[in-house]
């Protein structure tokens, strides 16, 4: 058995040590060749961290009623000239803040976020699309972001900001929010970061939808890539299709060899913009990569 593991191994150090000569040969010249593309591969999301149990409410004591005084009897005080006082307006009393937050109890981590951040509670609450009731085709979006409040307040605050969360969250909306907590549970600042780029802000398409997907798997187990990323120009101002593209291609390698999709974010022709005969270099580098 010892001599077949040693017959198994040379082809899966041939495949790294390929690998990592591609990259050396990339950072030469800028244009390695281009194989065929393959089909991309998605990337598989890990389930979301089990939410907490709220803590039971401490019951309000029941006051104890003070003991009736017994009357006795006083003379009448001799009585006095006293000057009118003059009248004093009477406070309107201040109305107390609404508890919109109270809508959220029936909902996963509701109760907990009303008991221990009554403020963001209220916030969520007031949302038009939860005030009004919340069918089953919302519900989903509201626990999304119920959850983010629980686990993430800054993320969930950046999130209140944005003009898509205001008017519900529409399918490819909630399937954008499950990548952001992924990514927040990966790698938080960058997530955060990532939150306050005006192409999220205003709405996600199938294609953004997509890179914030890799970028989520560029920042596994809080890996510095995706803050690399973030970085360059070309993905803070929009992605286009091949830009997608291109971060899928580092993100599927990043799953694979961690270092080598570190290695070339590094590279200058990476920091500014991705060409067509560059896609294909990181295409058939992440093939390279593939399982070995």
């Amino acid at each position: 058995m010892p001599a077949l593991s040693i017959i198994a191994r040379p082809p899966a150090l041939a495949a790294i040590a390929a690998l990592f000569a591609l990259i050396a040969f990339a950072a030469a010249c800028g244009d390695p060749p281009a194989p065929a593309a393959p089909s991309p591969v998605a990337a598989i999301l890990p389930t979301a961290t089990p939410s907490p149990i709220p803590p039971t409410a401490t019951p309000i004591p029941t006051s104890t009623p003070s003991p009736t005084a017994t009357a006795t009897n006083t003379p009448a005080p001799t009585a006095t000239f006293t000057p009118t006082a003059t009248r004093t307006p009477f406070p309107i009393p201040t109305a107390a803040p609404a508890q919109t937050g109270a809508a959220l109890r029936p909902f996963r981590n509701g109760g907990w976020l009303i008991q221990n951040n009554p403020a963001l509670a209220n916030r969520i609450g007031a949302l038009a699309w939860v005030a009004d009731g919340v069918d089953d085709s919302e519900r989903d979006g509201l626990e999304r972001l119920l959850e983010t409040a629980t686990f993430h307040e800054p993320a969930a605050l950046a999130l209140l900001d944005m003009a898509w969360s205001a008017d519900g969250f529409s399918a490819d909306e909630r399937e954008t929010l499950d990548r952001v907590q992924y990514f927040l549970q990966e790698n938080e600042p960058a997530a955060i970061s990532l939150m306050g780029m005006d192409w999220v802000e205003d709405g996600v398409s199938d294609t953004e939808r997509d890179a914030v997907n890799s970028l989520a798997n560029l920042g596994r187990g809080g890996a510095d890539a995706a803050t690399t990323a973030l970085s360059f120009a070309w993905i803070a101002d929009g992605i286009s299709d091949g830009e997608a593209y291109a971060l899928g291609r580092f993100g599927y390698l990043s799953q694979e060899h961690a270092d080598a999709a570190e290695t070339l974010l590094g590279m200058s022709w990476v920091a500014d913009g991705v060409s067509e005969t560059e896609n294909e270099a990181l295409n058939s580098l992440a093939n390279l990569g593939r399982g070995g």
